[in-house]
């Protein structure tokens, strides 16, 4: 991946731009760029010049933050040094009568020393609180972990769903860019599946109290643009529009597909490729799991961190 550094991008204010900035800001310290360029693309829909410019701003800040973090260390070895090269050059009189003037300047030298114990004792202090304040964090995080955890398996065995059929699309020989019927093959089996994505849209359908639900699939083993649309219950329909969070929250859904198209859209001015694959079929349930963005939804998602949860 290649950042045409001569045209900066400016980087909209978007729930997808900001979505993509979090999952980057969350990726290992040794991601390369073409890694943090993937992970957007599973992440947001957003363009090709935003993800280069998202991919290119988090760089910059790791760099700068890796060289705060060396000047830091530096510091106290070129204090020492130069506190080494004074203590050379102190003149021969001044040894003779640093007993005395230690003596003198004993009262001061205590209070120094109470003074430096104190303000030890506030930075432990300090500390302390840091500390305990990050492992309130993590316990929270792995308590929706696990509470997510739990959603997705109850609403797998609920509708005895398909967990598996992203496979043919990591699978060793699997084509980078799959046709119609290979994403046929994959989702219309005869039995709900398991996916998950963000709510796009809720629109009125031709049969009477259902709806149409749009969803974007967030895929955990591949990058294809894949989005659903699904006829929905009136129930459905109203617990997705009473969740506060929709527009944000990731939804764990069971649905039977019937059908599948390949949509073809104009190249976006970036010259990027806007072609989608639309599921079509029905929803059996969706349930908020939370922000992308506040799980580690790699090892979430996983099925063998979703397995372990059964056990």
């Amino acid at each position: 991946m290649s950042i045409d550094e001569d045209e900066p991008v400016e980087i909209p204010d978007t729930p997808a731009t900001r979505k993509a900035i979090a999952a980057v800001a969350a990726a290992p310290m040794d991601f390369t760029d073409e890694q943090k360029d993937s992970l957007i693309r599973r992440t947001a829909t957003v363009t090709k010049k935003v993800r280069e410019a998202i991919v290119k701003q988090d760089t910059r800040r790791r760099a700068n933050r890796q060289e705060d973090h060396a000047q830091a260390e530096q510091r106290p070895v070129e204090l020492k040094t130069e506190e080494v090269e004074h203590q050379d050059e102190i003149p021969a009189e001044l040894a003779l009568h640093g007993g005395s003037i230690l003596r003198k300047n004993a009262p001061l030298i205590v209070t120094v020393l109470v003074i430096v114990a104190g303000i030890a004792l506030w930075f432990y202090h300090s500390h302390e609180v840091k500390r305990r304040a990050a492992e309130a964090i993590e316990a929270a995080a792995a308590a929706r972990e696990q509470q997510a955890r739990s959603i997705v398996t109850r609403v797998r065995d609920s509708w005895n769903a398909d967990d598996n059929w992203e496979d043919a699309f990591s699978s060793k020989g699997a084509a980078y860019t799959p046709y119609t019927i290979e994403i046929e093959s994959a989702l219309i089996k005869g039995r709900p599946i398991i996916a998950f994505g963000d709510m796009e849209d809720v629109r009125k359908s031709g049969e009477q109290d259902n709806s149409i639900v749009l969803i974007q699939d967030i895929g955990r083993k591949t990058g294809t643009d894949l989005r659903f649309s699904l006829l929905s219950a009136p129930a459905i329909t109203k617990a997705i529009l009473n969740d506060e969070d929709r527009q944000s929250d990731t939804f764990v859904i069971a649905a039977t597909i019937t059908s599948v198209e390949k949509v073809s859209m104009p190249p976006d001015k970036s010259d990027n490729d806007q072609d989608y694959f639309l599921a079509h079929g029905v929803l059996h349930e969706a349930q908020p799991i939370g922000l992308w963005d506040m799980h580690p939804f790699k090892d979430l998602l996983s099925h063998d961190r979703l397995r372990s949860g059964d056990e």
